[in-house]
């Protein structure tokens, strides 16, 4: 199966091949029946402006999430990282629900444990269950954690190389096929890189790339005979970037909101479709919606739940 999609993606190309949608949805198509989700995969695109993303007109850079995946899912506009607009404390706060700065190199272990870690503990199922994929090396450093009750125990598996998104991809369908993880955050890393070498080209491109893996992604995941009718997709980011004002899309990490706003398209089988949600919401309130939605016992974090997003 992982072979057949790598070479149905072409994985060292790709091909934008609808048409660009017109607007975002904006009614409920369809209201799903009860079910469970028991499987989730968090995509983190590093660092995209929202202005190249859903805020461009007709959003002509990522036309697979637009037309294609939206439709299927809910999609929050007004998402945003409140905290330090950062790589490593961006990535931290999606995990662990915590706006903390960590040192940006990796040199440093968040103060509290992931959703993945939490996963592991609840379900005492083996650290292959929950996976940590990321295009850069320096997000190992989210494996663990500094918490005495936490240290050591409960990591899940990680995958962290500094490589291109076209190796992260493959990367992940073979770790999905192969060892078929419950929960899993997959990082990919070009828009970012790209992005701080000021090569807008590159920078666009990458926006373009990402998008089409989540649609093969997403069609993986549906006919995958361990995740098909059971999992979640989740697509989200670290952070954005500058505004014109603010220097450009050079660079990132004030609070302009350039930086701070980015957004969230959650598709599952048991969530409403075509739903636009276009209230404040942030980062760090992915850690408790995975808690309720998996049942850990915790109070960690400050972020609330997404209820939209809870079957």
């Amino acid at each position: 199966m992982y072979a057949r999609f790598l070479l149905g993606l072409g994985i060292l190309g790709f091909a934008i091949c609808c048409d660009s949608p017109s607007n975002l949805p904006t009614t409920i198509a369809d209201s799903p029946s009860p079910c469970e989700i028991e499987r989730l995969i968090v995509v983190s695109i590093d660092g995209p402006r929202y202005s190249e993303t859903w805020g461009h007109v007709n959003q002509r850079h990522i036309p697979y999430m637009a037309k294609e995946l939206a439709p299927q899912g809910v999609l929050y506009t007004q998402f945003f990282n409140e905290g330090l607009t950062l790589t490593m404390s961006g990535h931290n706060a999606l995990l662990s629900g915590h706006y903390e700065a960590l040192n940006n190199e990796g040199h440093q272990w968040p103060s509290s444990p992931s959703w993945l870690k939490h996963y592991l503990k609840t379900t005492g199922k083996p650290s292959s269950k929950a996976y940590l994929i990321a295009g850069k090396r320096k997000l190992l450093a989210l494996q663990d954690c500094q918490d005495p009750l936490w240290r050591n125990q409960y990591n899940p598996h990680l995958d962290a190389s500094n490589r291109s998104d076209s190796a992260t991809f493959a990367a992940a369908l073979q770790i999905l096929d192969e060892d078929t993880p419950d929960l899993a955050m997959i990082h990919f890393r070009e828009v970012d890189a790209h992005g701080h070498a000021n090569d807008w080209d590159a920078y666009i491109a990458s926006i373009e790339e990402t998008d089409a893996f989540m649609s093969e992604l997403w069609k993986f995941l549906n006919t995958h005979p361990y995740y098909r009718d059971k999992t979640a997709l989740w697509i989200t980011h670290d952070h954005g970037r500058h505004l014109l004002s603010n220097g450009g899309f050079r660079h990132h990490g004030d609070k302009c909101e350039g930086c701070r706003r980015i957004s969230l398209l959650a598709l599952s089988p048991c969530i409403p479709r075509g739903l636009v949600v276009d209230r404040h919401a942030e980062l760090i309130d992915i850690f408790p919606t995975i808690s309720t939605i998996f049942g850990f016992e915790t109070e960690q974090g400050k972020g609330e739940v997404l209820l939209e997003l809870i079957p």
